[in-house]
């Protein structure tokens, strides 16, 4: 009696175990495993998207800023940019020295340009002379230019006897040419104040990549405007 009843009991089992087959249950071991194994999925991504985050850029961002192209082209720079003086008109041609009439300490030029600088550069005018032997660049002020065909700069010229010649240049400058030349008015500016002296210039060899030259070499002959005569009254 007891081994039928031993056997009928596993006969039901056999039915319950293929019942709940039958209508979809799942051993509770299954479930906990299909649930331990999508949370390690879920850690694993949780993971992955921390350390490489996606790359989101911003239409601004993703557009790259093009650097303006600088011609070496001596030639081809006068051209686009066709730079004349017009202002002192002793000045005005380029292959004869120009008297130029310093007014207390520093002289004004202005004259035509075809076009505007590339955005991202400027104009800076440059003296040209030796030292050391070397042939060296002393960077000035840059070129006010934003509405051509007008432009015009102060030029400080310094200390200098009357007749006294300087070299002019125009030259592009980019981005690092702009750093070179704020670095040397800098140093030079502290240099001074602590020991005077002497402006220290730049050499060629100091140029950075993106310095063009736009113009031909203009001598200039250097004079003090003369004291202006007392009126004597009259007797």
């Amino acid at each position: 009696m007891g081994r039928l009843w031993f056997t009928r009991a596993r006969a039901r089992n056999h039915w319950r175990i293929r019942e709940s087959t039958v209508i979809g249950e799942v051993p509770d071991h299954i479930v906990q495993s299909i649930f331990l194994y999508f949370g390690l999925a879920l850690i694993v991504f949780a993971v992955v998207a921390y350390l490489f985050p996606p790359k989101h850029e911003s239409q601004a961002t993703s557009q790259k800023v093009a650097l303006p192209v600088i011609s070496k082209d001596l030639s081809k720079n006068k051209r686009t940019y066709d730079i004349t003086i017009t202002e002192p008109s002793s000045v005005t041609d380029p292959s004869s020295p120009g008297k130029v009439i310093v007014k207390g300490k520093s002289v004004t030029f202005r004259g035509n340009i075809n076009r505007k600088p590339p955005e991202g550069t400027k104009i800076c005018l440059f003296t040209e002379g030796s030292s050391h032997g070397e042939k060296t660049y002393w960077p000035q002020e840059y070129l006010n230019c934003e509405h051509p065909p007008n432009w015009w700069v102060t030029f400080f010229p310094g200390e200098f006897d009357k007749g006294e010649s300087r070299i002019i240049r125009f030259y592009l400058v980019g981005s690092n040419a702009k750093a070179l030349v704020s670095g040397y008015k800098r140093i030079n500016n502290r240099h001074i104040a602590q020991h005077g002296g002497k402006w220290e210039g730049i050499t060629e060899t100091e140029f950075t990549d993106d310095i063009a030259e736009l113009t031909d070499a203009i001598v200039l002959t250097l004079t003090r405007q003369p004291a202006e005569a007392v009126a004597q009254p009259a007797v």
